[in-house]
């Protein structure tokens, strides 16, 4: 606090022993100028805040969208292991395999062949 109450004293005494001809006053197109460079800055900033609006909604639909494909891998893997289980659970039993059908088939015809054989000598 006390360097500050320095800092303005000084500014002031600097102010008053300044040369009259050095005014502080500015001219009515400085004064313009700086109004209107202002309000142009304004603009701008009004813009990029709307923009930055804008880019928020953005970035929260994304994450919305991000987390909605975490959850649907999620459930996308827990499904193909289920699918994995039940594959392991479904396997065929002993009897419904192709070889031992192959073997039935094959032994079948070779016994009706036998018979006929048989039969007819």
């Amino acid at each position: 606090m006390k360097t500050i109450s320095i800092i303005l004293l000084c500014i002031f005494t600097i102010s008053i022993l300044a040369d009259p001809a050095d005014s502080l006053w500015v001219n009515k197109e400085e004064v313009i100028q700086v109004f209107n460079r202002v309000k142009s800055l304004e603009r701008s900033d009004s813009l990029k805040t709307k923009q930055i609006g804008v880019q928020k909604l953005i970035i929260e639909s994304q994450n919305n969208l991000i987390f909605q494909i975490k959850e649907k891998s999620k459930i996308d893997s827990m499904r193909a292991d289920l699918y994995r289980e039940q594959a392991k659970l479904n396997k065929p039993s002993f009897w419904e395999k192709k070889e031992l059908w192959f073997i039935y088939g094959f032994g079948f015809m070779l016994g009706s062949s036998w018979v006929v054989y048989n039969i007819s000598h």
